[in-house]
């Protein structure tokens, strides 16, 4: 019996200024099915260091549904180190982690004061679901 066909996803994030600026990247996917998201990773290009006032969000989105989150803020997720992959904490859970054909994933940074830069990459880990 053969194991689960897995795919990767990455969205490479990359916005120059740490100011409260919204930056959204979009990711459309066209997949052969549905997939499960059962994993994801961050990886910074950039160091940026958690503080309680200067600080990012990267919020990943399907649709209007959050499916995961990285928060700079002191006692929050914490620091990035430049080339150091991180686990992204997935929020959802279940049918909230499922993605369909024609799904659009949105990465979109917010900023606290006058932020942080988050330049990287979410690499998201897939498992096929059959339909």
């Amino acid at each position: 019996m053969a194991g689960p066909r897995l795919a990767q996803l990455d969205i490479v994030y990359e916005l120059d200024a740490a100011t409260t600026t919204l930056g959204v990247f979009y990711a459309v996917m066209t997949l052969p099915g549905s997939y499960l998201i059962t994993a994801a990773r961050f990886i910074p290009n950039l160091t940026s260091t958690a503080d309680a006032t200067n600080t990012t969000t990267l919020t990943l989105t399907n649709g209007a549904t959050t499916i995961g989150a990285w928060d700079t803020t002191t006692g929050q997720d914490g620091t990035l180190t430049a080339g150091t992959d991180v686990a992204f904490p997935l929020d959802g859970t279940g049918s909230q982690l499922v993605l369909a054909q024609n799904d659009v994933l949105k990465l979109a940074k917010t900023a606290g004061a006058s932020g942080v830069k988050a330049h990287g990459r979410l690499s998201l880990l897939l498992e096929h679901r059959p339909l």
